[in-house]
């Protein structure tokens, strides 16, 4: 025995020895983008900084070094890392890229945070890649630039110190001389209160504007603007103004600059009217009127030219006489110039001024006027971030909870912001805000559900031509769960299913017009295995949004119970065996997938490619390894919401595929039944077609009572186009389910009557 095992060690090791001189002598070195099965990138972020709110992309030469293309967006896999699929470049280039979260100012850097050079390729050795296999490229990113510390900016307000103010200051940005710079926007006390709603305030503009409020002690002195305001306006004597100061330059030199004539001052003026006047109505929300312009030293003669430049915008100049210390020695201030100013106000800001009184009102509904208007939140929770940003939900984006062009902006005074675009169809804005999905969904303070939000009627006359209303709004709380919360489910791909019967098995497939790898779900029928059923073929359902299909995920109302409804239905006898295949949908950008046409502003419309996909990639894939009936007459599509979109238009792009589609809740209200119109130019539709609705669709409160109907009827309208196209009426149904709002609980409460239709005992 020893003998022996000695001759096996001694030939093992005479093989060790020669094998790597004959594998050097094979290994040649390749390109990876010469390879015609292409390649995969995966990606190691050591920070964690990135998020499926704020993802890796890839800028490179082959996409014009774009920092922020949708088609070159990393997916983020269950361990932590990123991929992304690249196919063979057309003219065979070498890649040069670098990694982004969005904008090259959150570009890759190095360990210390430096930049680094543009990333190429390594060369891959041949012996390790197997034939048609796209080799994986492991990469690390070591940090980001916008996790380096500020640079300062002297000519920027520090964004979060606290002021200690007497009404309400916030801190509003805008371009002034080619520079973000943050204004001191003062309104009085009571400004939001119903009777003063619809007043006109005068503007007190204030250049050298960091001492308005506070004691600054390069300065030497403060105007005391806030307490003289509030002290004129509570005691009657002045109509209340809101004040805006402009942070200015210290130094003479740079005061030179910024405020001298035959420098720079004409164009600051003219940035103040152009970009920081329309920008502050926007966001404060009140009406406004010319009051005066105060500047001191050189600033007072800027003050006086911006008043005869444009009095419109400016009102009347304010220059405060005496002066403690010289203009060369930096910013004048003189102890008197408080007292100045009250009395300048007193002068100029006197009640009795016509253009001070309340104005008739006309209220109208925001998301109906043609500029459209600005959402201000107060996020009570403290939970959203800059890495987390808080994003609007609505029926105006097809209910996409991380719409990344419905992301609000943070402010310097801790709120968040968008602008919003007028009604697409002429509906009412109904919403939610969320954290960027349904599990982060705003909810009360008590953690319980809220309905659907709608915006407060507005005055139109109050606004100026043009002019943006402000509504604001307070999020109490967000559904958050934490993170230990169902972690299997959302962390791990190759998790056990449990169904009710049957047997469930898993394809990988890549590609679709979302470039990702997802795991197609498919369940086979109880008895699809037994030796007598070997030479069996079944019918097959594939269905949209598979990954709700057999389980319930974290935070998703529920699940389509698609394994024990078959299953109970099979053994019954009321339906025929057959294979249920969940084609999963790709999470945020889900939208681009499902439409076919762009409906939703912003957001690409790849239907076409995704069926495209469908038929080359999906049902190839699916169709070799069972034993699926042949024929379109065999062969169903199906799903719900902008699921039953895609599968509508499916069936009439590839009818040579889809003999049948099941439409649940189809969602075509956007742009006044945009989807519907399109369908109604379209031919070649299914010869089966099982349509349901619920009459709750949208919620159950009062205010969501127009668009249940709104939903109801369109599914009506559907399923009489359906008929107008050649669908008779014994092959079409229409289910409307009592009550039922849009979830899977309403959808599984329907399946049986669908399978029941669509896959009759034989």
């Amino acid at each position: 025995m020893t003998r022996t095992h000695l001759s096996l060690a001694w030939l093992i090791s005479l093989l060790l020895v020669s094998a790597p001189q004959h594998a050097h002598a094979q290994d040649e070195l390749v390109q990876p983008e010469s390879l015609e099965q292409g390649f995969v990138i995966l990606v190691t972020d050591r920070t964690g900084h990135a998020t499926t709110e704020s993802p890796i992309l890839l800028a490179s030469n082959h996409n014009g070094w774009n920092p922020n293309d949708p088609t070159q967006a990393l997916t983020r896999r269950s361990d932590g890392k990123w991929q992304i699929v690249r196919s063979k470049p057309a003219l065979d280039s070498r890649l040069n890229f670098k990694f982004t979260r969005g904008s090259w100012d959150t570009v890759e850097v190095d360990a210390q945070l430096e930049e680094i050079e543009n990333r190429l390729l390594p060369r891959l050795s041949a012996a390790s890649i197997r034939p048609g296999e796209p080799p994986i490229i492991e990469l690390i990113i070591e940090n980001w630039k916008d996790r380096r510390p500020p640079e300062p900016d002297l000519n920027r307000i520090a964004p979060y110190r606290e002021l200690e103010v007497t009404g309400d200051v916030r801190r509003i940005e805008a371009v002034l001389l080619g520079r973000n710079r943050d204004l001191l926007v003062w309104l009085p006390p009571g400004h939001t209160d119903p009777a003063n709603i619809g007043r006109t305030h005068p503007i007190v503009w204030m250049l050298d504007g960091q001492a308005a409020f506070e004691f600054v002690p390069a300065l030497g002195g403060e105007w005391s603007a806030d307490e003289s305001a509030t002290v004129l306006s509570d005691s009657g004597k002045i109509v209340p103004p809101v004040i805006i100061a402009v942070p200015g330059p210290i130094s003479a030199s740079q005061r030179e600059t910024e405020y001298g004539l035959d420098a720079n001052g004409p164009e600051l003026i003219r940035d103040l009217a152009r970009n920081a006047l329309p920008r502050v109505r926007r966001a404060i929300g009140v009406n406004t009127r010319p009051g005066i312009f105060v500047g001191a030293g050189i600033a007072g003669t800027l003050a006086r030219f911006a008043s005869e430049s444009d009095p419109d915008s400016f009102g009347l100049p304010f220059v405060p006489t005496g002066m403690e210390r010289p203009e060369s020695e930096g910013v004048p201030f003189d102890p008197t110039w408080p007292a100045q100013l009250k009395d300048a106000m007193l002068s100029t800001l006197a009640p009795g001024r016509p253009s001070g009184q309340s104005q008739p009102k006309v209220m109208k509904e925001p998301e109906l006027l043609s500029t459209g208007f600005m959402l201000v939140v107060t996020d009570k929770s403290g939970k959203a971030s800059e890495s987390r940003p808080l994003h609007i939900g609505s029926n105006h984006n097809g209910w996409n909870p991380g719409d990344p062009n419905r992301r609000l902006t943070p402010r310097s005074d801790s709120k968040w912001q968008i602008e919003l675009p007028p009604s697409p169809d002429g509906s009412r804005l109904a919403f939610k805000l969320t954290l960027g999905s349904w599990e982060t969904v705003e909810v009360t303070g008590a953690m319980e559900d809220i309905p659907n939000r709608e915006l407060p009627l507005i005055d139109a006359a109050s606004l100026r031509p043009g002019e943006r209303p402000v509504i604001e709004i307070t999020v109490e709380q967000f559904r958050d769960p934490p993170p230990d919360v169902d972690a299997r489910l959302r962390t791990d791909p190759y998790r056990t299913i449990d169904i009710a019967g049957g047997t469930l098995r898993r394809i990988e497939v890549a590609g679709g017009p979302i470039p990702v790898r997802r795991d197609l779900l498919i369940w086979l029928p109880p008895g699809y295995d037994d030796p007598q059923n070997a030479s069996r073929r079944y019918p097959i359902l594939y269905m949209h949004d598979g990954q709700n299909i057999f389980e319930k995920l974290p935070h998703v109302p529920g699940e389509w119970m698609a394994d024990e409804t078959a299953t109970r239905l099979i053994a019954e006898g009321k339906i025929e065996p057959l294979i249920i295949v969940g084609v999963p949908s790709v999470g945020m950008r889900r939208i681009e997938e499902y439409v076919p046409i762009e409906v939703y502003d912003g957001l690409a419309a790849r239907g076409k490619d995704h069926v495209q996909w469908l038929a080359q990639e999906v049902i190839p894939r699916v169709e070799r390894v069972v034993r699926a009936r042949p024929g379109r007459q065999s062969r169903v599509i199906g799903g719900s919401s902008l699921g039953a979109v895609i599968s509508l238009y499916a069936a009439t792009e590839r009818p040579d595929l889809f003999g049948a589609t099941l439409l649940e809740s189809p969602a075509m209200l956007a742009k006044d039944r945009l989807l519907l119109r399109y369908f109604e130019e379209r031919s070649n539709f299914p010869e089966r077609a099982f349509v349901a609705v619920g009459t709750h669709e949208v919620g159950r409160d009062p205010s969501d009572a127009a668009r249940n109907a709104a939903y109801l009827q369109c599914a009506k309208d559907l399923y009489a186009l359906l008929g107008a196209k050649g669908v008779s009426s014994e092959n079409r149904v229409l289910v409307i389910g009592e009550g039922a709002i849009h979830n899977e609980g309403a959808w599984a409460e329907r399946l049986p009557e669908a399978l029941q239709f669509l896959f009759p005992a034989r």
